[in-house]
């Protein structure tokens, strides 16, 4: 008690103390190299904390209230520019001078708790221990704020997103709705509470939901949030990343184009370009610029996202890396290198093989970009073994998904190219009639593989000559203008 009288007693030199640290040690780098803490007038607030943090310890003795304010307020900056080891280095401190100093249970260690999860979210391994700690701290701020508090809401409906990304997608949606709603109600549509919620719950949405009424649902939000907290809050930038994600998804890329260049200017401008939420946007908007014919301008993207081959089996562990490897070799494609698709697209497989199990659909989506690389190139000897391969893992992993007809479609095209037209037959047939029966289900950018599967059976008809069932197969194409 007396320990918590004493750091309640420090609360109001707090801030003043914050304030000073941060003009003497940090603002002080602007200086001239040398003098007084300079680093020059060149120096980045990253590399003034960088000099300061080491002092911040010594600065304030026998503070633990004033030092741990100074290392969220430093931790928070490394958070919002992507640095989250650095981040949870000064979280993880906080948290234990604020549990000494006044206990577990204290606003102030909750909140720390709440940072440090914050930065284990973003961190390798550490999504588990985030999901613990974000847990630990909602029992804590209901037992001690109430179940209704803004700080308790704001705790669960991050929850939710750790839940999501742990794979616990109805659960994560289930939670972030029923704490929206909850907020809506109590505080209004407008409070920020509400739109914090609405951040949370608008990557589960539009994934589990992607529909015209989500779209519209997050078109509201994001107005909200445009009008309350500005078009460059983090929130806001979140709330119209997955608005445009999902606007692409439905196919709608003309106007989810825009946004995203908004989206990625906005974040550049502001020095987080490595941030996981800016390098979605960049990948969003070259995925769009593929589907509204702006391929050069995708492949500058993926190529400032990852440098160009040789050394991408140096981040094989990096599944955004090689996720954004493999669309790369999809624009190659697109604009006829397909050369260099088929050798990005071998550096890939390798990656992947050396990271996933070899059933992955990802070692799947390999194969069959190397194999439409060498169909392209008029290699289909060369495209048959690596289609065949990733029809395999395909029947094995998603029997009856869209991408396994489609696959049965590509290999059917090699063996039509190899003259092998018996076996070719009942590949194309199997790949248009799953296609068809899938309708809807099958994503709005690849529906145009049910055309290619009817081209194909014209041709294979035509050239057995047998003109009926070509006829049949022309009026099944024509009725499939994509």
């Amino acid at each position: 008690a007396k320990a918590e009288a004493s750091y309640e007693g420090a609360r109001a030199d707090e801030a003043a103390a914050v304030l000073k640290f941060l003009r003497d040690r940090v603002l002080a780098a602007a200086r001239p190299k040398g003098q007084d803490r300079g680093l020059g007038r060149d120096a980045t607030i990253l590399a003034a904390l960088e000099a300061a943090e080491p002092t911040i310890a010594a600065a304030f003795p026998n503070q633990p209230g004033v030092e741990a304010g100074v290392r969220d307020a430093v931790g928070w900056t490394y958070w919002h520019q992507a640095d989250y080891r650095r981040a949870a280095e000064q979280f993880e401190r906080a948290l234990d001078l604020r549990r000494s100093a006044v206990g577990p249970d204290h606003p102030d260690a909750l909140a720390s708790g709440y940072a440090l999860a914050s930065a284990w979210f973003y961190l390798p391994g550490r999504l588990d221990d985030a999901i613990a700690l974000e847990e630990d701290v909602l029992r804590r701020y209901e037992a001690s704020l109430g179940p209704d508090h803004p700080a308790t809401e704001g705790v669960r409906a991050n929850l939710a997103l750790s839940y999501y990304h742990a794979g616990r997608r109805e659960a994560a949606l289930e939670l972030a709705e029923r704490t929206y709603r909850r907020l809506e109600a109590e505080a209004g549509p407008d409070a920020a509470s509400t739109l914090g919620a609405g951040t949370a719950l608008a990557v589960p949405l539009g994934e589990l939901r992607p529909t015209p009424q989500t779209a519209a649902f997050l078109s509201d939000l994001l107005g909200r949030m445009d009008r309350v907290f500005g078009p460059g809050d983090h929130d806001t930038l979140c709330t119209r990343l997955r608005l445009a994600l999902l606007l692409a998804r439905l196919g709608r890329d003309a106007e989810a184009v825009p946004m995203l260049e908004q989206v990625v200017g906005l974040w550049t401008r502001g020095g987080s370009r490595d941030h996981p939420q800016a390098v979605a946007a960049m990948r969003g908007l070259a995925r769009s610029y593929r589907a509204t014919g702006r391929r050069a301008d995708a492949l500058k993207l993926y190529d400032e996202l990852i440098p160009p081959a040789p050394g991408l089996s140096d981040r094989g562990g990096d599944d955004a890396a090689l996720a954004t490897a493999g669309e790369r070799v999809d624009a190659l494609i697109e604009v006829a290198q397909f050369d260099r698709a088929a050798a990005e697209g071998r550096e890939l497989l390798a990656a992947a093989r050396a990271v996933y199990g070899p059933d992955d659909r990802r070692i799947a989506d390999a194969l069959e970009r190397i194999g439409l690389a060498e169909l392209e190139s008029r290699r289909p000897e060369r495209a048959e073994p690596v289609l065949r391969e990733g029809l395999a893992i395909r029947t094995v992993v998603e029997p009856e998904g869209w991408a396994t007809f489609a696959a049965r479609g590509r290999l059917g095209r090699a063996l039509l190219d190899l003259g092998r037209h018996e076996e070719a037959e009942p590949l194309l047939i199997a790949a248009y009639e799953g296609l068809d029966r899938l309708g809807d289900a099958v994503p709005a950018r690849n529906r145009g593989r049910l055309a290619e599967a009817a081209d194909r059976l014209v041709e294979l008809y035509t050239a057995r000559d047998r003109p009926d069932e070509a006829a049949r197969w022309r009026a099944e194409r024509a009725k499939r203008p994509e």
